[in-house]
């Protein structure tokens, strides 16, 4: 049964690989074009691409965590903003 789900999950990968690369196509295509919309879809698919190699190589539960925890200790650090404006500035 291992086998069989390692099986199906290598051609899931195989298949988000090749909808990614025809999704890249499509992308510097309408770069190519002049398209208003071409820039964001090539950084959409960037971000995909960055996503599913750090999820093929296991890295990407360390950096949601690095990210997670640096985060919420940036956010315990920072001051809360005040309630009442200083005088002065109303």
């Amino acid at each position: 049964m291992a086998t069989v789900t390692g099986g199906l999950l290598s051609l899931g990968i195989a298949l988000v690989g090749l909808v990614l690369g025809i999704a890249l196509l499509i992308a510097v295509c309408r770069i190519a074009l002049h398209h208003p919309g071409g820039y964001r879809h090539l950084l959409g698919v960037g971000v995909a691409i960055l996503v599913v190699a750090l999820w093929e190589s296991g890295e990407l539960g360390t950096v949601v965590r690095e990210a997670a925890s640096y985060l919420t200790v940036a956010t315990r650090t920072a001051s809360p903003p005040p309630l009442v404006p200083p005088p002065g500035q109303r």
